[in-house]
């Protein structure tokens, strides 16, 4: 299937300086009630058994906000419409840049891909920042939402 680029430009690795081969990835914040939709990693993926947020790599030709949604209906079979972006991040040595943005649950019933994700959970803000297992950027990336909410 042929995919058709949306008008959303291709993010830009920020500061310090982004290597020449950047991984480009996208990251959906699904919250319901003042929880967040978290997945745990399957053994089949970097970062085998961490927790975060659902997401993944950006192919060429996509955009951020056609790769979350295709990734939730990878990893979840859930339908999502992309919302705006509220963060994005470089991690320090350059390799990879990632942009959080809201996802809205359009439909679809979860149905895990055991590929890429081996459990799920809807957890408050302070289960997130508490769980042992959780990739720090995660926790970074509620610290710069919390600013903004209270700022």
């Amino acid at each position: 299937m042929q995919r058709i680029p949306s008008a959303e430009p291709q993010p830009q690795c920020a500061p310090p300086s982004p290597q020449p081969d950047c991984v480009f990835g996208v990251v959906g914040v699904l919250e319901r009630d003042g929880r967040f939709l978290l997945i745990q990693r399957s053994r089949y993926v970097r970062a085998p058994g961490m927790w975060c947020f659902a997401g993944g790599t950006i192919e060429p030709g996509e955009s951020p906000a056609d790769a979350v949604v295709r990734e939730f209906h990878e990893e979840l079979g859930m339908t999502v419409s992309a919302g705006e972006r509220l963060w994005t991040w470089l991690r320090d040595d350059g390799m990879l840049h990632l942009e959080w943005r809201r996802v809205h649950w359009a439909g679809g019933a979860l149905r895990l891909n055991p590929l890429e994700v081996c459990a799920l959970r809807w957890l408050l803000e302070a289960e997130i920042r508490a769980h042992p297992e959780m990739l720090a950027n995660n926790v970074h990336f509620l610290d710069s939402l919390r600013a903004s909410r209270h700022g």
